[in-house]
């Protein structure tokens, strides 16, 4: 029964990291995360998810070496579409 317990302890609190959304709340600790307002966007969120998105797309060496063309196309296409923020990231910036 307690080893059952711990189990389930163990599990929430995995969860609880795992989710953006800590004691204090997620601007806590990050003053450009309060600053941007993202603390509100990324509240309840995966962090694990959000580190992962965050990579971005493959080298193009990396992407040479793949075998698959379906993660080939998948990866030019992130190519394209962070280029594609790039673009407009840069275009605001100097607007």
């Amino acid at each position: 029964m307690l080893a059952a317990y711990d189990a389930k302890l163990a599990a929430e609190d995995e969860e609880r990291r795992r989710k953006a959304d800590g004691p204090g709340g997620i601007d806590a600790d990050s003053t450009w995360v309060r600053e941007m307002g993202w603390a509100r966007h990324l509240e309840g969120k995966d962090l694990v998810v959000l580190h992962d998105a965050s990579l971005g797309p493959l080298s193009r060496a990396v992407l040479e070496r793949l075998r698959d063309a379906a993660s080939k196309d998948e990866q030019q296409q992130l190519t394209r579409l962070a280029e594609s923020f790039d673009k407009i990231r840069h275009k605001i910036k100097y607007t």
